[in-house]
């Protein structure tokens, strides 16, 4: 698509391309020229009220409703138990270290 730049050196945006880019008045571009070439590189920035509702949701994860610090013990837990069985099958053990002893207080079902 070609422009033509005005007295002023403004450029007019197609309404083609400002629809696709999601370009409205006051909307902010950045430009740069392209080293070893006759070329612009322009990229739209988005407002903040477009990167939140791209940022929204993407934390659904990370629920308040989920206990993280309970989740890493439990998971930390069952990675013990895991590596404990495979251990066990080769050096069976004869006592708790003092780790296992805090993790079955904190892991109920814990060996």
């Amino acid at each position: 698509m070609t422009t033509i730049v005005n007295r002023e050196n403004k450029v007019t945006i197609p309404a083609e391309v400002g629809r696709r880019m999601g370009i409205k008045p006051g909307s902010r571009l950045d430009r740069q020229p392209v080293e070893g070439s006759d070329e612009i590189l322009v990229r739209v920035i988005p407002d903040r009220g477009r990167l939140a509702r791209r940022l929204l949701g993407a934390g659904r994860a990370l629920s308040t409703e989920r206990d993280a610090g309970a989740d890493l013990v439990g998971d930390r837990a069952a990675d013990i138990q895991t590596t404990a069985a495979r251990e066990d099958s080769k050096f069976p053990r004869t006592s708790t270290t003092p780790i296992d002893q805090q993790l079955m207080t904190l892991s109920p079902g814990f060996p």
